[in-house]
């Protein structure tokens, strides 16, 4: 005799609490929601952080080009500016290189007059009031500045060379504020999807789990009436557990 479906359904309605098929949708829509979040968590208090930094070693790599052509004649070579070019285009610094008496000695800007300025303003210690430094060695400061004329933040890298020049590489702050705003916002549209499309996942997967189990759960509650016609008749070829469950009940209905 095969098993109704409504009587499935019942055993179903009257189990619905402990089912196997719920505790299996909460636990992994739980799992889920909590990887979300914490890739959000992550993404929203750490990436900023981890932008700054990779900031921070790109103007390193700009100060490493920079030693390389230390002295006047080399930092005026076209080997410098197609380096130093490439280094500022792809990482957007931009970079002053002063002599002892603030004359502009190579730039990479046109009008170089505010990055002198900024030079000297930092050489002269005028921005002690915004400045929050980041590194300091005996070759170099990494800071955070506040640019009152602009009105923008930058990361800004001094020191002198051994010429007795001045150098100052900088980059803006609010570029790495949008790129992290811009990040969190396709994170979220990104993890609102792929939560939906698991919930939805998750739902089929344990109701095709669920329900042989809830047959089952149903046939032995028959037996347990002294009904040993019933049958479970979803049998196929396969081997996995609730199928070799489902045989053994099949067996002990007909002894």
């Amino acid at each position: 005799m095969k098993l109704g479906k409504n009587h499935c359904k019942r055993v179903r309605k009257r189990k619905f609490h402990y089912s196997i098929r719920t505790q299996l949708t909460v636990m992994f829509i739980v799992l889920v929601t909590m990887i979300v979040f914490l890739g959000c968590f992550i993404n929203a208090f750490f990436l900023g952080s981890f932008y700054s930094l990779e900031k921070k070693r790109n103007l390193i790599q700009a100060y490493d080009i920079l030693l390389r052509y230390n002295d006047k004649s080399d930092i005026l070579s076209e080997e410098f500016d197609e380096e130093m070019t490439k280094i500022c285009s792809i990482y957007n610094i931009n970079f002053i290189i002063v002599d002892a008496d603030s004359n502009t000695i190579k730039t990479s800007l046109n009008g170089p007059e505010q990055l002198n300025q900024q030079l000297r303003d930092i050489i002269f210690s005028r921005y002690n009031s915004s400045v929050r430094v980041l590194e300091e060695n005996d070759n170099y400061s990494i800071s955070i500045i506040y640019d009152s004329e602009s009105q923008l933040e930058y990361m800004t890298m001094w020191g002198n060379l051994s010429n007795d020049s001045f150098f100052m590489f900088r980059t803006a702050m609010d570029g790495i504020r949008n790129s992290v705003r811009l990040a969190n916002i396709f994170l979220i549209y990104i993890s609102t999807g792929t939560l939906i499309l698991a919930c939805v996942v998750i739902a089929i997967i344990s109701k095709r789990l669920s329900d042989p189990i809830m047959k089952l759960a149903a046939i032995s509650e028959k037996m347990s009436d002294l009904d040993f016609e019933v049958k479970y008749d979803e049998i196929s070829s396969g081997t996995n557990e609730i199928e070799i469950l489902g045989k053994n009940f099949n067996v002990m209905s007909e002894k």
